[in-house]
């Protein structure tokens, strides 16, 4: 968890929020403005452009809603100096701020947004600037006294570099799972920007690609409990299926229909009409930390093929030439950890946000290895049962 203190400057005005942050930092501050004082900020970036979606917009709104999924901000302590005194946010009111700017960036809706300091409802501005590190000032500041709010991130692409660049992680425990993870229905997931250029061109050649959006889903029996799910759809916007390759399409129209902003990501389709095979472990990643359980570790290290982390942040999946050998497809081990595994008919999400720098690659030998193992774990338990 991020700490953020308040400090104070040499001339005594409390003028900012510091942190020392990991892989996403956050800051707040305020330069005090005289009552009724206009803002000296530049223009707004986006004030002549057309009543439409640009795809400089997207790419603000894609860094908010990366800072909204990032595990590690803590809301809370994110603080505003209005005058000489301290103002700090709830958890609440600051989703409530960037979520209202994301509309702003994607709808070009102005979001019903109240300056604390001269209580004027109105559109806020948003400007950034990239920075040194691959970080990402984001400035949002109230058009009439100035009042503003600066978030530093770092970029998607800096941050999956990071982890390519990164040995593996090991000792992780399980601190929230998948279930519990999608299983709020108050609190939609966030999730952050595929990074294109990093998944392999193996996947990008072959037509099988779809798109995904979070959608609430009533359980049948309790309509008071449900899941996020993430169902596949079409370039045209109905919904897609993993068996028929006619709702499928190429990774460039894929990339096109999300950069749209109606959807929440990308995804690659299992069929026996080739030999690709994906792996996904779930329960396995501390997504504040990075760190994997120890039997994930190993089986990432056997496949050896190219691996990502999940939208969650709590599972990776492994992508590569073969067939999955097994007569099931999902099995559990450690205390909540699932594996799963499939060649034909099912679909993963695809992030970009990788582990290590594994080539895309023949995992045959490696998923003979891990199911035999798997079996072989089944069986003794059998015999102390």
């Amino acid at each position: 968890m991020i700490m953020l203190d308040a400090v104070a400057s040499s001339n005594g005005n409390p003028n900012q929020i510091s942190d020392s942050s990991g892989s996403l930092s956050t800051e707040a501050s305020i330069a005090p403005q005289s009552s009724g004082a206009k803002a000296k900020s530049k223009p707004f970036p986006w004030a002549d452009v057309p009543a439409q979606t640009t795809p400089e917009r997207l790419q603000g709104a894609a860094d908010l809603r990366a800072i909204l999924n990032d595990p590690d901000v803590e809301y809370d302590l994110l603080a505003r100096v209005v005058g000489r005194g301290l103002y700090l946010f709830s958890g609440s009111e600051m989703r409530r701020i960037i979520l209202g700017l994301i509309t702003l960036l994607e709808t070009n809706e102005p979001p019903p947004l109240k300056c604390r300091q001269c209580d004027i409802l109105e559109v806020p501005r948003l400007q950034w600037r990239d920075c040194q590190g691959g970080k990402r000032h984001i400035r949002a500041s109230c058009s009439t006294c100035g009042a503003w709010i600066k978030f530093v991130s770092r970029s998607p692409a800096a941050v999956a570099e990071a982890n390519r660049n990164a040995p593996l992680q090991r000792g992780g425990t399980v601190t929230i799972t998948k279930k519990t993870f999608y299983s709020d229905r108050s609190n939609k997931p966030v999730a952050e920007p595929p990074n294109f250029g990093y998944i392999p061109d193996e996947m990008k050649k072959v037509k099988r690609w779809v798109m995904w959006k979070y959608e609430w889903v009533s359980d049948a029996k309790d309509e008071s409990k449900g899941k996020w799910d993430k169902p596949p759809y079409q370039t045209n916007g109905k919904l897609a299926s993993t068996t028929d390759k006619n709702t499928w399409a190429t990774f460039e129209e894929a990339v096109a229909a999300f950069k749209t902003g109606k959807y929440s990501g990308v995804g690659f389709v299992f069929s026996f009409d080739d030999i690709r095979v994906g792996v996904d472990l779930d329960n396995v990643r501390n997504p504040k930390t990075g760190e994997l359980t120890t039997e994930a570790a190993a089986m990432i290290e056997r496949f050896s093929s190219y691996t990502e982390i999940s939208p969650s942040g709590l599972g990776v999946k492994t992508f590569g030439i073969g067939i999955w050998p097994a007569t099931w497809n999902k099995k559990q081990f450690g205390s909540e950890s699932e594996i799963e595994g499939y060649s034909d008919g099912r679909y993963f999400t695809v992030t970009g946000n990788t582990i290590g720098s594994y080539p895309f690659v023949n995992i045959q030998r490696a998923l003979k290895e891990t199911v035999k193992q798997f079996e072989n774990e089944s069986k003794k338990s059998s015999k102390k049962e």
